[in-house]
């Protein structure tokens, strides 16, 4: 009888908890609210925005998703993935020079990171600047993004 209690009591828990676990979102945002720690409140708002960005630059709502990585860098201006990720939507919505200092401030906060000297190069091919496209292949090859080195091949010999 006892095991049918403890049974019920937690199936009635997990039943509460249905709508907040329904999405990444909602979960990151309850988890927000309900830390005590500001700090790590602001860290979970963070990751909830950036989700979210990266949705809708997924479906396509790069206006949208600019809000949302502008609000998470407002929380952690010292994380290159946002930057990043808003220079996809910024890229998208032909804001080239805006995607372009976006790539460039990931590059400034994490020098390894090969994607963002790839988008940076593509800009600079479509701005016809093949000497500064070269080099960001190059460094995005060296890092490890492969790809790179089809266009390589095509744009810089």
């Amino acid at each position: 009888m006892g095991a049918a209690l403890v049974a019920l009591f937690f199936g009635y828990l997990t039943y509460q908890r249905i709508g907040v676990w329904y999405n990444t979102s909602v979960l990151l945002q309850d988890a927000a609210v309900k830390t005590k720690n500001p700090v790590e409140s602001d860290f979970i708002h963070m990751l909830a925005y950036e989700h979210e960005g990266a949705e809708m630059n997924s479906m396509k709502q790069y206006t949208e998703a600019l809000e949302r990585f502008n609000q998470a860098i407002t929380l952690n201006p010292q994380y290159s993935k946002l930057y990043y990720n808003r220079g996809i939507s910024n890229y998208y919505l032909h804001k080239y020079a805006d995607a372009m200092r976006d790539y460039g401030k990931a590059i400034e906060l994490n020098p390894l990171f090969a994607q963002a000297y790839f988008n940076r190069a593509v800009i600079f091919l479509l701005w016809n600047k093949q000497e500064e496209a070269c080099a960001d292949l190059w460094s995005a090859y060296r890092l490890g993004l492969h790809d790179a080195l089809n266009i390589i091949h095509t744009k810089c010999f």
